[in-house]
């Protein structure tokens, strides 16, 4: 499973006028999803671990300004890492990234979320 690097993040984010206010937790936030635990992968499938980098980015704010933006700009830059892309209208992603931000839906909920909303690259 490939990750976003905390170098490509913020050159992507400073080009969109995005400051970083805690370089510490976006770096966690992007290690999460190839976290691991007595050698064996923290997150069980690909929906999972997208969850939980956008988990960690839109409830921890490591950004001043932009946290959901951002979480789910770099949901979409992990996907595309990893062969696939979110195809989901901006209604039903807003909802989303919205009751992720205040913890209406836990890691499983999120994961399958994305999970119903993944296609292959073309």
């Amino acid at each position: 499973m490939d990750r976003v690097e905390l170098e490509d993040a913020l050159e992507a984010l400073r080009a969109r006028g995005l400051q970083v206010r805690d370089v510490g937790l976006l770096d966690s936030a992007l290690a999460r999803p190839v976290a691991s635990a007595f050698g064996l992968p923290a997150y069980g499938s690909l929906a999972l671990a997208a969850a939980a980098q956008t988990e960690s980015i839109v409830r921890n704010h490591p950004l001043f300004d932009g946290n959901k933006r951002t979480g789910l700009y770099l949901l979409a830059v992990f996907l595309r890492l990893n062969g696939l892309r979110l195809v989901a209208g901006n209604d039903e992603l807003y909802e989303h990234i919205v009751a992720v931000a205040r913890g209406d839906v836990n890691l499983d909920q999120s994961a399958s979320f994305i999970a119903d909303r993944v296609e292959p690259w073309r």
